[in-house]
């Protein structure tokens, strides 16, 4: 096979690999009426890294907290935001989570959330996947040697 070839299909494989990680950003817009709550509803897997931020867009201060979905528990946790709020973490179960906004003040508030998701990588290979595998690239190898000879 040609260089060209080869790094061909590595350059394919890596896409593959990177396009399957991350999802891509997703925005969604929250308004928050005077002295009140918004839920916003999320189902998320066992092990995904959730990297997000909040800005409020109009308004005054919110609070802002993730909750899992057993209910028992703060993924986050901010009170008396007033612009922007970075934050990360990684689900420690799958399940529904409640992004919940809360507006202290006496008039409405936008808010945007923007967030991105990763997959968690799982490779999970029986051991006779395992010994194919291992075959394949002794035997690329050995071809690789033999043809540059």
């Amino acid at each position: 096979m040609s260089k060209k070839v080869i790094s061909g299909i590595s350059l394919v494989l890596l896409l593959t690999i990177t396009i399957s990680y991350v999802n891509g950003t997703e925005v969604e817009t929250v308004t928050v009426e005077p002295e009140d709550f918004a839920v916003f509803k999320l189902f998320l897997e066992k092990r995904q890294k959730f990297k997000g931020s909040l800005t409020i867009v109009a308004g005054n201060e919110i609070d802002f907290w993730i909750v899992a979905p057993t209910a028992e528990d703060y993924v986050v946790e901010f009170h008396n935001v007033n612009h922007e709020a970075e934050f990360e973490f990684v689900t420690k179960e799958s399940g529904t989570y409640l992004c919940v906004f809360r507006n202290l003040f006496s008039s409405s508030a936008i808010i945007e959330l923007s967030y991105d998701l990763y997959n968690p990588i799982e490779i999970k290979i029986d051991f006779f996947t395992l010994i194919l595998i291992f075959i394949g690239v002794v035997a690329t190898i050995i071809i690789v040697i033999w043809w540059k000879s």
